[in-house]
């Protein structure tokens, strides 16, 4: 099967972490079946990260044991505010020739995109211009937000409703999609290759903490702050590192500035995937303190290593943690992150690494989320 992987969240020079989902997917897809890539990157994408190199139009990358063709048009990135239901058809535009070419050269079986907005969008057309079925994965953490949007919501039942399968990450997003749209989604969860990660040890109790996330106001990471604060306050310290980056890394500092936390959280930035799979066995816990999340592949990647987690009930991390690997707070409120993280510390010795990593592996093995994937594309070359 020649399968068309298309959608902008994939891996770019400027944007090396940008859809690493996807990437480590295609990791463990079968030889078997080949593979091209084509990510649009919008046009200026290096001026705004700040990138001095040059994002080739066409390469070769290795993904796994091969080498996979990656192809990167460029397309005109609107103002979403202003003109919000062009981008899809923008990009399509800006697309098809590319796609076209691939097509005339390979004969492309299937395309499976990644985001219905705007990337999926414009595979409806590339589908519809090209007489190529497409199978769309739904990842988006604001689903319900963005589909009560009247400008995109029309266009984007479309999408879902001529696609040969739609599969979501989070159940949540299966049955916000089925209220909305009436379109029944397959629940497939991302999935990780536990192999990369070590596990830790359970110290004797809980201290050190750390928070992987884009730093953005939708991830709730003021709150996690604001909650060591009132810990401290209340005469028990935590250590917090923040790992990532983002637009709302000014005023993170500030905040901890502000509250007197400069010897207790740091901000580290981003990490490479490796670095991040070395580091977080060193941790006792992860928390995950989102406003909205589709999945949280986050919170697996710290299951992997054996650690416990606190998340928010907030879409995905509902499906992920239970009594044995963690616990689920309320989100946007630091009061609720101490009682979180109070409760993880009163329950500490009854957490197991073995356990926990057993737990995520028998669920979110990347070999596993594969052959559903795969049982899906099957079924929809067949239609």
């Amino acid at each position: 099967m020649n399968i068309l992987v298309f959608g902008a969240s994939f891996p770019n020079p400027a944007e090396p972490l940008l859809g690493i989902f996807n990437f480590k997917l295609l990791e463990k897809y079968p030889s078997e079946h080949d593979i091209k890539v084509v990510a649009p990157v919008p046009l200026g994408l290096n001026f705004r990260r700040g990138h001095q190199g040059r994002i080739a139009w066409e390469d070769t990358v290795e993904i796994g044991l091969r080498m996979v063709e990656v192809y990167r048009p460029r397309y005109l990135l609107l103002p979403r505010r202003l003109l919000m239901p062009l981008i899809g058809f923008i990009e399509f535009l800006c697309c098809l020739a590319t796609v076209a070419r691939i097509h005339k050269s390979w004969q492309i079986d299937l395309i499976h995109v990644n985001f219905a907005y705007p990337d999926g969008i414009a595979a409806m057309w590339l589908s519809r211009m090209l007489k190529i079925s497409y199978v769309l994965t739904e990842h988006r953490g604001l689903l319900a937000e963005t589909l009560d949007n009247i400008w995109v919501k029309s266009q984007l039942t479309q999408v879902y409703r001529s696609a040969a399968a739609v599969t979501t990450v989070s159940e949540y997003n299966a049955r916000v999609l089925f209220k909305k749209t009436g379109v029944k989604a397959i629940h497939i969860p991302n999935g990780l290759d536990f192999e990369r990660f070590e596990q830790g040890y359970m110290r004797e109790k809980l201290y050190e903490l750390v928070c992987v996330s884009h730093l953005i106001p939708a991830k709730g990471i003021q709150y996690l702050i604001e909650s060591i604060s009132i810990l401290k306050q209340q005469g028990t310290q935590y250590k917090l590192d923040i790992i990532g980056e983002g637009s709302h890394r000014s005023h993170l500092e500030k905040l901890i500035i502000e509250l007197g936390l400069q010897q207790e959280v740091s901000l580290k930035g981003a990490y490479p995937p490796k670095k991040l799979e070395q580091e977080l066995p060193n941790y006792d816990a992860l928390v995950l303190p989102s406003l909205r999340e589709s999945f949280g592949i986050v919170l697996i990647e710290a299951m992997a290593a054996g650690l416990p987690v606190i998340a928010t009930r907030c879409g995905g991390p509902e499906q992920i943690v239970n009594d044995d690997t963690g616990i689920l707070v309320a989100p946007g409120s630091a009061e609720a992150l101490v009682q979180g993280i109070r409760e993880l510390s009163s329950r500490w010795s009854s957490y197991d690494s073995s356990l926990i990593r057993f737990t995520a592996e028998s669920k979110y093995s990347l070999d596993s989320v594969v052959k559903l994937y795969f049982q899906v594309y099957n079924d929809a070359t067949r239609k």
